[in-house]
């Protein structure tokens, strides 16, 4: 999966050294990467659960891998600590091998909780071509500071 940083667009212009609690504001967009499915990226899948089959689209249980490889891409740098609490992913179309992906990042919500901090973010990936949504995730964090 060949990819690529887009622009940032993050509405807060604090602390670079990393993203903070205080900087994430809800309901806004955080950046957006490019992603390219490809042979490599199927290959490896196909190993790793031993389909033995040779695939031109995706398999869907890549939708999770591209979701969080754009997280993790587009929200950075992050401080040390941070737990992955959950996830949910909805998939309406499948890419095939060649497609290029627009991923684009959002801060849907934050929320103090027993002074924790938790931050959602919301991944959504469409074709580049079409501007067609394929699938949409979404991650709770919780942020270490």
């Amino acid at each position: 999966m060949t990819q690529g940083n887009t622009k940032l667009k993050s509405s807060d212009t604090g602390d670079k050294d990393h993203w903070t609690y205080d900087r994430f504001v809800e309901g806004s967009a955080i950046g957006s990467t490019l992603k390219q499915l490809d042979y490599n990226t199927i290959d490896r899948w196909n190993v790793i659960y031993d389909s033995g089959r040779f695939l031109d689209h995706m398999p869907r249980g890549l939708a999770q891998v591209i979701i969080m490889s754009a997280y993790t891409e587009v929200v950075q740098p992050r401080p040390p600590g941070n737990l992955h609490l959950g996830q949910n992913v909805e998939v309406y179309g499948i890419p095939k091998v060649g497609d290029q992906m627009s991923c684009k990042v959002f801060c849907i919500g934050k929320q103090k909780k027993k002074g924790k901090c938790l931050v959602t973010f919301q991944v959504d990936v469409g074709l580049v071509s079409t501007s067609v949504t394929l699938f949409k995730g979404q991650l709770t964090v919780l942020w270490a500071r």
